[in-house]
Formats: C-alpha cells, structure tokens, sequence
C-alpha cells in the first residue's frame, strides 16, 4: 500500500524524469492498468519514464528503447521489439541448460549394483567425420559408440540409450531389443554403435544415460544391469531460431490459402 501511495503521488506531480522499479506489478489489475494509463500519457506530453522491471508486457506497452543487462554490464541496447526478441531467445535456452554444478561426471548406475558381467569401457560421442565432440547442431548426425568388455560369454543383451531434459523428463530412448536386433552370445571386448542422421532435439542440454541390460523388462525394473552408466553424459545442442522452440524440432511447412 506504500508503495501505490508513493506512485500516486508521483503521478501528481511536475517531473522531468520518472524512475519506476517493478511498480506495476504491485496492486489489482484495475491500479495497473491505471498506471499504465497514465504512464502513457507522460510519454505523449514529453516526459522520460526509465522503468526496470521483468514484465515483458510492461516493457512492450510503455517502451521503444529497451536495454538488456546481464550481469550488471549491457547486453543490448535497442528498439523494443528487437531487445524483447533477444531476451526472449536467450531465456528459451536457458531454460534447457544444465547448470555446471550439475554435471554428472560419475558414471555409475545410481539406482543399484551392477552385476559386471559385461562392463562398459567407454561410450564416444563423434560426428559425420567420426570426431569426438559433446556439442552438435539440430539435425547433425550424431554416433553414440559403446565400448564394452566381458567377463563371460553372455547370450543376447539389452543396449539401451537414452536422453533426458534438464529436469528429468525422458526425452527420447532406444534399445536394441525394440528393434529387433538379435545380438546373439557376446564375449570378449567389442563396441556397439547407435546412429541418429538427424538430431530432431531444439537447443539445450541433454542428460544420456548408456547401460546394458540382460533383458527389456524385468532387468529394468528391478534395476539389474549388466553395467550401466545413469546420467553420466552430457550433450550440448545448439540450433538457430528459426528451427522453433521447444525440446524437439518437428519439420513443417506454411501455406496460406
């Protein structure tokens, strides 16, 4: 109540320049739009309203010139819809990055223990030109290499891959036992490779957790693998505006009619 009592009486009086911080966004809706009102007003009369706020819709109703800061220092400094577009772009793909601290750099099956019958040596993230790299564009073909060791002949495991957002969500997963592939007994040391010709995922940060599994179901369940590795990578995807926004890229085409 202070505060709209403080805006009131700012609203009465001769000023030049009005300096308003987060002002709106105290009171009903009918004292803001109140406020907006008349915050328009001034601006036709000639007078320089600076408002610092989050709104973007206070931002788009009172304001042509908008500066962007980001850490203390300005970003950008321009029109309003062209600084709006740039904040908003860059709160898009800060919502799909994975903060550094969170980075799981332990590869290890937090759920239980795993049986090690087969263990994975090393999992490789290459692009079309087969180098290793954690960063790739929308629609980059990307090889997910498994490199394996085992310690007895073991009769047709589950390769599962999978993807998760920052927040948990599956995302998108495969295994060898969805498509079919009969891998037969295993031993020794070998690799298994997985191929995505196009990653459909739109900018962000992307969990994969790579594990083998003696079955589809049961194993997964219980949480009994042969090894496997949860959460333990993680993949950066960059794509331009253009793609669309969101998690995945669904390629579409406009017409008018």
């Amino acid at each position: 109540m202070i505060i709209r009592l403080g805006f009131s009486i700012a609203m009465h009086m001769d000023f030049d320049i009005l300096l308003m911080d987060e002002i709106l966004s105290v009171g009903d809706l009918v004292f803001q739009r109140q406020c907006l009102a008349r915050a328009k007003q001034f601006i036709k009369e000639g007078k320089t309203i600076i408002l610092a706020t989050h709104n973007l819709g206070d931002v788009s109703a009172i304001c042509d010139r908008v500066v962007l800061l980001r850490k203390g220092k300005i970003k950008h400094d321009g029109l309003s819809e062209q600084v709006l577009q740039d904040y908003w772009d860059a709160c898009e793909k800060a919502q799909n990055t994975i903060p550094r601290a969170m980075h799981p750099f332990k590869p290890e099956n937090i759920y239980g223990t795993d049986t090690k019958e087969i263990t994975i040596t090393e999992v490789l993230f290459t692009d079309a030109n087969n180098e290793k790299r954690d960063t790739f564009e929308t629609g980059d073909l990307m090889r997910v290499t498994i490199r394996f060791q085992c310690e007895r002949p073991v009769s047709n495991p589950i390769f599962r891959v999978q993807f998760f957002g920052n927040n948990g969500q599956l995302i998108q997963g495969s295994n060898t036992g969805r498509v079919g592939m009969d891998i037969g007994e295993l031993s020794g040391s070998g690799e298994m490779v997985i191929d995505y010709p196009s990653l459909n995922f739109l900018e962000g940060d992307y969990y994969v957790s790579v594990g083998i599994w003696p079955d589809e179901y049961r194993s997964a369940m219980t949480d009994i693998a042969y090894d496997c590795h949860q959460w333990a990578y993680v993949v950066h995807i960059k794509s331009p505006r253009e793609k669309g926004a969101g998690l995945v890229y669904n390629p579409c085409t406009w017409r008018l009619k």
